[in-house]
């Protein structure tokens, strides 16, 4: 995709009109130690008199601190997305489901009711489940051939007449956002939040088969007693409820509202100079 050349002349900013997207910025700012200028970073009132947003913040600089933000759309990157999550993953996703059913197939049979395949079977039930949460999304983005398959349109589109000397709106080829934090919220949660507690849960439950069976050759008699069934999978949901808890930062991820900007380089309004040459190198 080949960006227009005057395009060139600019550089992509963040224009936040929400308070929760303006204390983002802030502390994505704050974080950079020495600042060399805060007023070239982030921008309130002033840029709010040309812009309508009440905060500007430069694109790379939130971006590195803050991510993931949209950045300036490259081809190769592209396609190697495209196919990791059109074609591999979900091909991938699918046969993982297949032998995890496999195998819950066997796991539930009455003769397999013991305390280390009760442990087995938990971990095949969290391995589908990490198959099964993302496998809806990955297949929608590749029939759809669109990140953001549910917009309507396959760019947030954006008034364009509002143009000035300092700035204009991003174009359509170097970004693509969402309009639908809730849509936004469920490919979240389906394809990072929960897949991530699974595959911690089934790692912490492989690491207690591994205790178990250490338990069961050096000392036999006390492994029947300590293993039961019912402990074992009292265990397997303790386990589950600690990788929740661990991962409850994660969970506090929060979508906010944002206008991709470019302003001219080297733009100074009024007695604000905003120099790009310290912002590309910080």
């Amino acid at each position: 995709m080949n960006i227009n050349e005057a395009d060139s002349n600019y550089q992509l900013f963040y224009g936040f009109n929400d308070p929760e997207g303006q204390n983002i910025a802030l502390s994505a700012t704050s974080m950079i130690k020495p600042i060399p200028n805060e007023k070239e970073l982030f921008l309130f009132d002033k840029t709010s008199r040309t812009t309508g947003y009440g905060g500007l913040v430069s694109a790379r600089q939130l971006h590195f601190i803050c991510g993931p933000y949209p950045e300036s759309i490259i081809d190769e990157n592209v396609i190697f997305d495209k196919i990791i999550q059109t074609i591999i993953l979900p091909i991938l996703l699918i046969m993982l489901i297949l032998f995890n059913s496999l195998s819950l197939a066997v796991l539930t049979r009455p003769t397999m009711k013991t305390p280390v395949f009760t442990v087995l079977l938990g971990i095949t039930m969290v391995e589908m489940s990490n198959g099964l949460l993302p496998l809806p999304m990955y297949l929608l983005r590749a029939f759809y051939s669109d990140p953001v398959w549910w917009e309507y349109k396959k760019y947030t589109l954006y008034n364009l007449t509002q143009i000035s000397k300092w700035w204009k709106y991003a174009p359509l080829e170097i970004y693509q956002t969402s309009s639908n934090p809730t849509a936004s919220g469920i490919l979240a949660w389906t394809t990072v939040f929960l897949p991530t507690v699974c595959h911690t849960t089934a790692t912490w439950l492989t690491l207690f088969v591994a205790l178990q069976r250490l338990i069961y050759i050096t000392y036999p008699n006390k492994a029947t007693r300590l293993f039961s069934i019912l402990t074992v999978r009292l265990v397997c949901i303790s386990v589950l409820l600690c990788a929740l808890i661990l991962h409850i930062p994660m969970f506090q991820s929060t979508f906010v509202r944002f206008q991709p900007l470019l302003l001219h380089q080297n733009v100074t309004f009024r007695n604000y100079s905003i120099d790009f040459k310290q912002l590309l190198f910080i």
